[in-house]
């Protein structure tokens, strides 16, 4: 095999023999996903340094995997082909997993593996991302049909270890990323709409009292399917945008009143104050008091 340049950023790749067949391939302009990270950074608000791993995985049922309980290396993407799992994450909360969902684990997420009843078969991409990639931590894939099948491509290229395959693999996984973000996007303004009244019960005067089954009820559909639509058009679940909801009030009110804590954390709907500075501290990284003499001193 060898190449030829016909530009700086332009590579063809002549005619061989592989396994048998003769192919004709061509690796267009690759300076979009690899000699230009920097314009990638630009366009798209993240850069794929490298891969990792990219591997099929057949985990055997009740199987408990807690490599990544001290820390997670790289980003992962996991694409679940059969079975279910749930991942205990460090914070208490779950996330259970099945047939054609995509989970995404960010670099350095704290979390233990736990296998359902049945064989949990999986592919799984580890990589080093720079940026923010906006992906949410869980959906499930409508188009499962092209999502398998693209993972199963850049699997195969990994195992397949043919010169190059890292720099094919790269460009697979940049094709992926992005095609997931544009389903996302458009997933999202469809979701957004039927949501719609949910959204304005969350915005009125009952805000702080309101229950995920009550907002399900009013976009008349049920709280399972309500909580993934929810979760399609904003990327959280109903109940962590509400307790975004009450944590952003609290903060304006920590910075332009002259409340006591225990107060504003009844203002925000919380009728225990330690409560409500423990969820603070875990949205702001900080103390309300903290956040509030930091505000005073700008």
């Amino acid at each position: 095999m060898f190449f030829t340049c016909t530009t700086k950023n332009s590579i063809i790749l002549k005619e061989r023999r592989l396994f048998g067949k003769k192919q004709s391939l061509m690796i267009g302009f690759f300076d979009t996903f690899l000699a230009r990270k920097g314009d990638n950074m630009d366009k798209t608000g993240f850069s794929i340094e490298s891969i990792a791993l990219a591997h099929r995985f057949f985990a055997p049922p009740h199987w408990v995997f807690g490599e990544y309980k001290s820390s997670r290396p790289k980003d992962g993407i996991i694409y679940v082909l059969d079975g279910s799992a749930t991942y205990e994450m460090e914070d208490g909360n779950r996330i259970s997993v099945h047939r054609d969902d995509l989970l995404y684990m960010p670099k350095n997420t704290h979390y233990l593996t736990r296998c359902g009843d049945d064989p949990f078969h999986h592919m799984t991409i580890n990589f080093t991302v720079n940026g923010e990639l906006p992906l949410p931590q869980l959906r499930h894939c409508e188009a499962f049909e092209r999502t398998k099948q693209e993972m199963t491509r850049i699997v195969n290229e990994w195992a397949g270890r043919h010169p190059y395959y890292r720099e094919r693999c790269l460009g697979l996984l940049y094709l992926f990323l992005c095609g997931q973000i544009q389903l996302l996007e458009k997933d999202a303004a469809g979701a957004a709409e039927r949501v719609q009244n949910a959204m304005i019960l969350l915005n009125g005067d009952n805000k702080d009292t309101i229950t995920v089954s009550a907002l399900a009820e009013s976009c008349n559909m049920s709280e399972t399917y309500f909580r993934r639509l929810f979760f399609r058009a904003f990327g959280v679940s109903p109940q962590n945008y509400i307790t975004r909801k009450k944590v952003s009030y609290a903060c304006d009110l920590l910075l332009n009143t002259g409340l006591s804590v225990e107060e504003i954390s009844y203002e925000s709907g919380y009728r225990d104050s330690n409560y409500f500075c423990r969820i603070f501290k875990k949205e702001m990284g900080c103390s309300p008091s903290f956040y509030r003499k930091r505000g005073a001193e700008k």
